[in-house]
Order: structure tokens, then C-alpha cells, then sequence
């Protein structure tokens, strides 16, 4: 019977979950609605009172359901939109002070609307350049107001004795106002009408724009999502349904006060909204009649029955946290259309690029302070071509693709798309002129499936009328079908058509990789950005990516990518550029610019005599921490493959590497600042893998992660101070007079705030810092990135010295050339794996450790 019952359901186009979150919502609100137009029992006219505005709120809750729970803005002052809506439509139907004109109630609906349109635009324009937290306290001052303003201008609102004799809305002669269970047959049309018109808005591009605002702003607006726009348009549709909600209940009390528009209105929509589901309109409906009746409900326990009422919401937050009826992943039904698809035949040999330049950088440059990150970078891209920029560590690539894509503009020099400069367009007009991009770390929309996060890139290309998708004309669902069609072709061309009704974020790494690289296809892009597209893939991953990419540049579609598996790059690019801090240093053909000795000494360091001086022999000495088959994963990316090796006492152990091969990873692991998947971690003899981190510091184990990550706003002694936070003990003035024989710069700075010290100073600070708390070992991840020469020597310097004086270090660094002249031992990791050991003196000239920077 089970099984006949599932397949019935199946057969009507439901799934598992379809009885609760469809027809559980549908039978309370239509029943609610029974209830108030059927009056039986006790105080039948009164549950029908009740009944109207749980209606009321339900329109309320549906319009802030649009804010709030599709577009992800933080709204406390909507209850201001309802009263803007309420007055207005009081001050045209209703015995006024001010009073110009006299209009029935359906003619009084355009101007609430218009009025709460109005200022819903304008809050939208002055606020929603801020986020979050700001948010809500801007629009939570926004209703009070309102309020105030109603309360204090008696000219015009009539001040708190309000305005009386509102206008009761009439059909054929037959007055709603005179029975409230007419009244709530009139509530529930309109309550249908709007559920009519938003659910046609969500189901439609503007709605994935919304979900895709809400869920990655940043992300979306790269797409091609003019995230502010939808975002003001959100303020916009709330406002207009909430302005409709006032036309509906000033009419239906005949009178309104300033008192009726209080923040505890604009709390209750908001806990009917969250309650019910943020997002699912059912829900929120659903929300909105348990916020109005349960109390009612509660009546006969007089004062407690809000006590009863809030124990209850707890409760059911607790249990539900998403809501009672949580927003869940879309179906749609795949139709191919003919017309839209994508070349999915492999490319079988070479493909010569055009002669065509599609992508210029002519002398851009990027300055962030007194960082120079790009200067003077002039490169022409070919229409086909497949185009790599390479580089070490703080090398400009990131930054350089970012002023490709728009995320942040240049201080000099121009970007330009066939032909036309881009400098000043948004991102979201940079994709749609034609160039889309995939992100370093994955930025899928997780909660959606596969289908809904392609169709966002599928949306770029399709034009639909908003008026026309809130009718659900037919012009829109054509509109709509284009769209999915586009959606579908991305996926097959990429291969995994099959996993497009999937949850996005429940792919593997490699699967969610192509689901961006399709979503960024869909969008019909003259350029590819791939950031970093192979980083976390196995093997097989990158020869199927490689493949694809390939592919790709059969359809005539240009692509460039950031990548530091090289052994990639050199196999597929028909050309490859070299970045050192921030400015060209090679480019050429793959083959070319592996044997050019600049960029040899980019990736491995320049040697500045001919040979290092062989470092002091030094009696062998029991293990200080020992690391046996180590694991370390950012979710469904593995990062760390197995790693083993040792730091004995006293010793100077190098980790070096290519970027992207695991060595920070594996030194946050060793940190506590990352869980290691598996593995184990034994420092002095004792299992330390899965301690945190503060513990971890207490016992020796000091990390200067990359990037520095001083306290900005703190002073450098403040900075200093909190280096011993974990170490027990005084003694805190030796050790500064310590740090300031060993970094006496510091001693000159000590009264400044860390952020507004130089690179090298901010290194120094963040060495020192670590210091303070005394370590057995000192973990250093980079200290010579983005560093002058002359800085670099005096750092590799203070390292020897900290080393003589007794403490191990573990040194993560670039510059192979410097970190394996002051080893002891090294380890060379590539791919998460430890491919090569030994003394630094021996791997210093080995060739496997120039193939694992540059290739084979």
C-alpha cells in the first residue's frame, strides 16, 4: 500500500515532503480563511475579526518575505511602509486635515502602493550600501520615523487623534465594512492575487537574482547580477505590498493612530516570517496566522498567554531553526530547445588562435597603499586562445584578474574588451559585455541545485519583461524555458547534465569546479577567467579539466587561467605569462618560458653567490615533532595527501613547494588553526592532533602565518603583549628588550598601531610576536613574500639567529634558493604529497625541485 501510495505521488508530479510543505501550508491558510467566512459557535464575528487580520499579516509577511527572506536584507523598519500605505490611503478616502481630493477605496490602492513604492526607493537609495547589522538599525529608524512623523504633524496625519471615517471598499453596492466575514472573503482574494504575482517574480530570473544576491553577493554580481538594483527592487516590491496591506487595513478599521505603526508590528511580521521559512511564501503566510491566533487563542489565560505564546515560538525555533516549513531546491523540468546549444566535440590535435585581440591590459597598474600589486602590465590576448598567468606567491595574479573582471579598478592604464575599455563598468556590466570568471574558492550557490546555479549564468544571455513574469504571461515562461534550455546545454557540454536537480554543495570538489565553470558558460562569454580551476582536484580531476578546457577553446570562446599546477599550464596554454611582484618579468610559449632563467629565479630564489656555505654540522637529536600520514581538507577538497617528516631539536626544517601544494595547510594543521582530517601529530612525545589551538601554543609551537595578521588597530607593544598571553610566567621586560635587540625598529615604533607599519615591519612585528611566548619550535608560512631584497636578507638573518639561540623552526617559504641555504633538512611537497627529501645543501641544485615549481 506504501508503495502504491509513493508511486500515486509520483505520478502527480509531488515528491517526498510534498504533503507537508505543500499540503499542510494550503489546508491551514484555506482553512483559516473557512473559519472566518463560516462563523459557528461562540464569538463567531470575533474569530472573524481575528481572521482578517491574520489576513493582513499575511499580506504583510509576504511582502516582507521578499526582503528579508529572498534577497537576504535585514529589514526592522517595514512596518514604516505599511503606515505610509495606511495614511495615504486615509488622507484620500477619509475625513482628513489635509484634504485635496476625494477618491473610493480602489481608487485610493494605486496611491498607497505609489506612496510606499516611493519611500521605499528612497530608503533604498540611502541605505543599501550598507549591510547586515547596519542595515537593520537604518530601516528600524527608518519606522520609528514614520511613526513620530504621523504622531507629530497634525496638519496632515491629524497628529495622535489620527484620521477617522475611512472609506469601506464597495462592490455593486455592497458595502465590506459592514460584515467582517465579508471583509475576509476580500482579504483572502487579494492574499491569493499577490501569492499569484510574487510566486511568479520567485520562480523567475528576477527571483534566482534575488536568491543569488542573498546567498553571495560578490559572487553574483561577478555573474552578472546587478546586485544593487536587485536589491533596491526588493525594497521596492516589499514596499509596494506593504503599502496594499495599509490600503487594506486602514479601510477595514475605519480609522488609524500613530499607535497601530509601533516596532512590535514590525518584530511580529518578522518572527512570522523566520517562523513559517524564510523564503518559502507558504511558510511565511502560514507564520503570519500562528503569530495573530495563537495568542487569541491563548485569551483565557489572561496576562500569561504571552508568556505561553513566546514559550511556544522558542520552542519551535529550537526544533525547527530553519522554519516550519524550510525553503527547498526548485524543480524544473528540462525541455531542450534545438536552437541553443554548445559544440561539445573534443579537440582533436592543436587549435591555432585567431589573430584577433579580444583582452588588452595596456600599462595597468594597482597600488594598495604602499603596496604596489600590479605596475605597468601590457598584454594583447587572442580571440581562441588559451592563456596563462603564472607566478610565485604576492606576484599580482590575483589582482590582475580582479581588474579584469572588475572587482577593483586600476589606477592607471586601461583594460579593454574588442577594443572598447571597460575601466568604468561594474562587474555585473563587464560579464554582460562578455567576460565571465570562475573563483580561487568555490563560490556555487550551495543550498540550490546544480540547475538553479547555472540558470543564474543562463539569465545574463535571456531578456524577460518583469511585468510580463509577474502575470505569468506566456511571454515569460518562454522566457523561462530559454533559459533552462541554455542552463541544460552548459551542463552537457561540461558533462554532467546528469547532476542537475542535485544539491549543489552536496557534490564532490571536482564535480562543483565544472557546475562554475558551467554556470560561467552559460552566460555566453567572449573570455574565461579561470582562477585557479585544478587546485584540490586528484590526477584524473585535472586531466578532465584540462580536456574541458581544451573544449572550450574549440567553441572560439578565449581562456585565461591562474593555475599553479604548471605541469597544467605548460600542457595546454598556447601562451604563458610570468608575473614577479606585480610586473612582467616572461612571456611566451610554454616551452620558452620554462628555460628562462627570470622566471627560474622567481620561483626559486636568486643566487646571490655561488655557492651557500656549507652549514655547521650538528649532532644528531631526538625527534622534536613527528608528522606520520597527515591529512588535511577544506571540505570536499583534500589539500593535504599523507604528509610525513620530522623537526628534530635545534634544527632549521624547510617545506618548499610550488603554490597550492599544501604547505600552508599542513602548517595551520600543525597549529590547531585546522582540524587534520586524519593523521597524527606528536610534539615531544605527546599526541597533539587534536588539541586546539590555544593549547597547542601553550605547550611551544609559535606560527607566523603568511599574510602577517598583526592586530591592526593595536599598538606593536599591545601586539607584543599578547605574543605571551599563553605562556605562564613574568618576565614579559626581558623578553621585550629581547625582541628589540633582535628587531630594534620595533623599539621605534612601539606606540603606533600595527596596521600603519611598512610590510617589513608588520613581518618583524608578527616574528617578534611569536617569540614572546618563548616557543621550542617557531612555524614560519612565507615571511618573505611581498617583501624589498634588503628586508628579505635581514629576515633569513633574524631566522639563523632565533635558530642559534636554541629554537627549531619549521620555515614554509617561496624562495627556495634562501630557505634551503639556511636548512638543515628540507622537504619538497607537491600536489599535498612529499615528493623529495633531504639536506637543504643537496636539494638546493636538484632538478626535481625546479620540476616541482616549473614543470617537467
Amino acid at each position: 500500500m506504501k508503495s502504491q501510495r509513493v508511486s500515486l505521488l509520483a505520478s502527480l508530479g509531488w515528491r517526498s515532503g510534498d504533503l507537508f510543505h505543500e499540503a499542510l501550508p494550503i489546508a491551514l491558510i484555506v482553512g483559516v480563511g473557512a473559519l472566518g467566512l463560516q462563523p459557528f459557535g461562540l464569538g463567531s464575528p470575533y474569530l472573524s475579526a481575528v481572521a482578517v487580520m491574520a489576513g493582513i499579516y499575511m499580506l504583510l509577511a509576504m511582502g516582507l518575505n521578499v526582503v528579508v527572506g529572498f534577497s537576504g536584507l535585514l529589514d526592522l523598519g517595514y512596518v514604516g511602509f505599511w503606515a505610509v500605505g495606511a495614511y495615504a490611503t486615509a488622507i484620500v478616502t477619509g475625513v482628513a486635515p489635509f484634504h485635496i481630493v476625494s477618491l473610493d477605496f480602489w481608487q485610493a490602492i494605486p496611491v498607497a502602493i505609489f506612496a510606499a513604492v516611493t519611500s521605499g526607493l528612497f530608503l533604498g537609495l540611502v541605505t543599501l550600501r550598507v549591510r547586515g547589522d547596519y542595515l537593520a538599525i537604518v530601516t528600524l529608524g527608518f519606522g520609528e520615523i514614520v511613526r513620530i512623523v504621523a504622531n507629530s504633524w497634525d496638519s496632515v496625519t491629524g497628529g495622535p487623534s489620527g484620521i477617522t471615517d475611512i472609506q469601506h471598499p464597495e462592490i455593486f453596492g455592497l458595502d465590506f465594512g459592514l460584515d467582517p466575514r465579508r471583509y475576509v472573503l476580500l482579504t483572502w482574494l487579494f492574499i491569493g492575487l499577490l501569492y499569484f504575482i510574487i510566486s511568479n517574480l520567485w520562480r523567475s530570473k528576477l527571483g534566482r537574482a534575488w536568491y543569488a544576491t542573498k546567498q553571495d553577493e560578490d559572487a553574483a554580481e561577478i555573474i552578472g547580477v546587478p546586485t544593487f538594483r536587485m536589491k533596491l527592487l526588493a525594497f521596492a516590491t516589499g514596499a509596494s505590498t506593504a503599502g496594499f496591506a495599509g490600503a487594506v487595513y486602514s479601510s477595514y478599521v475605519g480609522y488609524i493612530i500613530p499607535s497601530n505603526f509601533v516596532l512590535l508590528t514590525a518584530i511580529m511580521v518578522l518572527a512570522a516570517v523566520v517562523l513559517g521559512g524564510m523564503g518559502n511564501m507558504k511558510g511565511a503566510m502560514v507564520g503570519a496566522i500562528l503569530i495573530v491566533f495563537l495568542p487569541e487563542l491563548f485569551r483565557p489565560f489572561a496576562e500569561a498567554r504571552f508568556l505561553i505564546f513566546g514559550v511556544l515560538l522558542v520552542v519551535a525555533m529550537v526544533l525547527r531553526p530553519d522554519g516550519l516549513f524550510p525553503l527547498r531546491p526548485r524543480r524544473y523540468r528540462l525541455r531542450p530547445v534545438p536552437s541553443i546549444t554548445f559544440d561539445s566535440s573534443p579537440a582533436i590535435g592543436p587549435v591555432s588562435p585567431g589573430t584577433e585581440f579580444v583582452l588588452e591590459c595596456r600599462d595597468v597598474g594597482k597600488r594598495f597603499g604602499g603596496l604596489v600589486a600590479v605596475r605597468g602590465v601590457d598584454v594583447s590576448i587572442r580571440k581562441g586562445e588559451i592563456f596563462a598567468i603564472i607566478g610565485p606567491n604576492g606576484a599580482g595574479k590575483s589582482t590582475l584578474f580582479n581588474l579584469i573582471s572588475g572587482t577593483v579598478k586600476p589606477d592607471s592604464g586601461t583594460v579593454a574588451l574588442a577594443g572598447n575599455s571597460i575601466n568604468a563598468l561594474r562587474p555585473h556590466a563587464i560579464a554582460k559585455a562578455g567576460i565571465a570568471r570562475t573563483f580561487q574558492l568555490i563560490r556555487l550557490f550551495s543550498a540550490v541545485t546544480v540547475l538553479e546555479n547555472v540558470l543564474v549564468g543562463a539569465d545574463l544571455r535571456i531578456a524577460v519583461n518583469p511585468v510580463l513574469t509577474a502575470l505569468g504571461l506566456p511571454g515569460a515562461r518562454r522566457a523561462d524555458m530559454q533559459a533552462i534550455a541554455v542552463a541544460d546545454a552548459a551542463l552537457s557540454f561540461c558533462g554532467i547534465a546528469h547532476l542537475a536537480p542535485l544539491l549543489a554543495g552536496s557534490l564532490s570538489y571536482g564535480d562543483q569546479r565544472r557546475v562554475e565553470i558551467a554556470r560561467a558558460l552559460a552566460a555566453a562569454p567572449k573570455v574565461l577567467l579561470l582562477d585557479e580551476p585544478a587546485a584540490g582536484m586528484n590526477p584524473t580531476e585535472r586531466k578532465m579539466l584540462g580536456e574541458l578546457v581544451r573544449k572550450i577553446r574549440v567553441t572560439g570562446v578565449t581562456v585565461v587561467i591562474v593555475e599553479h599546477d604548471v605541469n597544467l599550464v605548460m600542457g595546454i596554454a598556447d601562451a604563458v605569462l610570468v608575473l614577479e611582484r606585480g610586473a612582467v618579468i616572461a612571456y611566451g610559449k610554454p616551452e620558452t618560458v620554462q628555460r628562462d632563467r627570470r622566471v627560474i629565479e622567481a620561483y626559486l630564489g636568486r643566487r646571490t653567490h655561488a655557492a651557500p656555505a656549507e652549514r655547521a654540522h650538528k649532532t644528531p637529536a631526538e625527534p622534536l615533532l613527528e608528522v606520520r600520514d597527515l591529512k588535511v581538507s577544506y571540505g570536499p577538497i583534500q589539500a593535504v595527501h599523507g604528509v610525513d617528516l620530522e623537526v628534530r631539536r635545534g634544527e632549521i626544517v624547510a617545506l618548499i613547494g610550488a603554490n597550492g601544494a599544501g604547505k600552508s595547510s599542513t602548517l595551520l594543521a600543525l597549529s590547531g588553526a585546522r582540524r587534520a582530517s586524519s593523521g597524527t601529530i606528536s610534539f615531544e612525545h605527546t599526541r597533539i592532533e587534536h588539541w586546539p589551538a590555544h593549547r597547542i601554543a601553550a605547550t611551544g609551537i609559535a606560527l607566523v602565518p603568511e599574510g602577517r595578521r598583526v592586530f591592526p588597530r593595536m599598538t606593536v607593544w599591545e601586539n607584543l603583549a599578547m605574543g605571551s598571553y599563553a605562556r605562564a610566567g613574568d618576565g614579559s621586560d626581558q623578553d621585550l628588550e629581547r625582541m628589540f635587540d633582535l628587531f630594534p625598529i620595533l623599539k621605534a615604533r612601539l606606540t603606533q598601531p600595527g596596521g600603519s607599519l611598512s610590510g617589513g615591519e608588520q613581518q618583524m612585528l608578527a616574528m617578534a610576536r611569536a617569540l614572546m611566548s618563548r616557543p621550542t619550535l617557531l612555524m614560519l608560512d612565507e615571511p618573505s613574500m611581498g617583501l624589498a631584497p634588503q628586508i628579505v636578507d635581514r629576515i633569513f638573518e633574524i631566522i639563523e639567529n632565533v635558530n642559534a639561540a636554541g629554537t627549531s623552526v619549521l620555515l614554509v617559504e617561496q624562495n627556495a634558493e634562501k630557505s634551503l641555504a639556511i636548512a638543515d633538512r628540507a622537504y619538497v611537497i607537491e600536489g599535498g604529497r612529499i615528493r623529495l627529501s633531504g639536506a637543504g645543501s643537496f636539494l638546493l641544485d636538484h632538478p626535481d625541485v625546479q620540476a616541482a615549481y616549473l614543470g617537467a
